[in-house]
Order: C-alpha cells, then structure tokens, then sequence
C-alpha cells in the first residue's frame, strides 16, 4: 500500500466515450463489466466482484475474471509438515483491506477517498494487480482511478504481497509466511493505463449519518484496461 492519494478530478469523461464505444476507443481498449460487492468502513474497504463481458482488442486477453480487495485465496505451496518432510500442498493468503473512508464526518452528500491494490484473478489462471484510488462524488456513485507507483497516470502494478492465513495449510505443517501475486498477464503488462466507474448502491442510504461508514454496497460498472485517461483529470 502507498501513501493515500485524494483524487481531484473523476474519468467519468473517458469513460463516457467508453460506454459510447467510439471507434478510436474500442481499438486501444479492454473492457469488462463489473458487477459484486463492497463494504466501505469508516477507515478500511473491501471488495469482491466478476467481470464478465470483456471486450478485447488485445491478442490473448481473458473474457472473464474475478476482481477483489482485501480477498483471501488458495495457493499451491511448499509445506514443511512436523516429521520434516517439504511436500506440496495448499495454504490460504489474504490479502490487506484497502484504506480510505466513504464518509468522512458523516457528510452528506456522501464524499471521500481511498487506495488499495486490486486484485484481477483472470479466467485463464493469470493475475493482474491495479494500483487503485477512489473518490466518492455522492451517495449512489463511485468514480474509481489509480496511480502507478511514484504518481503519474493510472496503470497496472508489478505485484501485491499476501499474508499467510495461521491454520490453513493442507496438509498440516508450515507453510511459507507471504505469497507474492504478480502481474503475469502478457496482455496488461505493468504501465497499462486503468479506470474505471462503478456505481454504487449502498444496503442502508442511512448508514453514513447512523454509523459514520457507507457499509455494505452493491456495486456495477465497467472496469477499462489500456484507455489513458491523463487528459481527462488529474487522479
């Protein structure tokens, strides 16, 4: 995770000429529908949702994926069990929340920003990692962005470290303490620039004034890998 980031300006623009599927658009672009869930807190957030629908441009690029924050998975490990024997096995990693705050003061309308890591598990068994912010412009609709490492334009990210899940390995014993995801999709190498808009339709409309936090959320949209967004704001 990297220093938390307020964006200043949304890329509901670009995005706009994404929906519209302009020509200039569709051949430099890979998008997907995106539709799940979200819990923003009062100082943390996670997310879990598919793409679906993905259009391509690109030779090679997965028609469907999983997106996630603050996730956990199965990986394949070394595990050491208590005889000494190193055998192959499976553990759980999780990944960390990411941070920001959806209402910060109770306000209303509902404002706020955030960063984390998301993670794309892809269909075909390759990963991708967006380095992402948000801002929240009103109670019902999230503009999300990112920024690559250091700043600039938002994009795709090397990699994202997890952390071991105590317990879980299998077969019993000890398992390695991280797990690195990369990057590995040849389609979305680091630097691909991102963006994406989501709306979001919150559980309880109340909770920011009740409970200080957005909470529990619907959320759809469209997710946009290879769009450079740089002259549509600032994020």
């Amino acid at each position: 995770m990297r220093t938390a980031i307020a964006v200043a300006a949304v890329l509901l623009a670009a995005l706009g000429m994404l929906a519209s599927a302009s020509p200039s658009v569709a051949q430099t672009t890979d998008s997907c529908q995106v539709s799940g869930t979200t819990n923003l807190g009062s100082s943390s957030y996670t997310l879990s949702a598919d793409l679906s629908n993905c259009v391509s441009s690109t030779a090679g690029a997965p028609a469907q994926g999983k997106l996630g924050q603050g996730q956990s998975y199965t990986e394949s490990v070394s595990i050491t069990t208590s005889t000494g024997a190193v055998v192959q096995g499976t553990a759980q990693y999780q990944q960390s929340q990411g941070s920001g705050n959806a209402c910060p003061g109770n306000s209303s309308p509902v404002t706020g920003s955030g960063f984390g890591d998301w993670i794309v598990s892809w269909s075909d068994g390759t990963n991708t990692v967006l380095n992402t912010v948000y801002t929240v412009a009103n109670q019902t609709i999230v503009k999300w962005g990112g920024v690559s490492p250091g700043g600039g334009n938002p994009s795709v990210e090397s990699g994202t470290t997890l952390n071991l899940v105590a317990g879980s390995e299998n077969p019993a014993g000890t398992a390695p303490s991280t797990f690195a995801i990369t990057s590995n999709n040849p389609a979305f190498p680091p630097g691909t620039p991102t963006s994406a808009q989501l709306t979001l339709a919150p559980s309880d409309p109340t909770s920011c004034s009740t409970n200080g936090s957005e909470g529990n959320a619907a959320l759809s949209g469209l997710l946009a890998l290879g769009l450079d967004t740089s002259g549509y704001g600032t994020p």
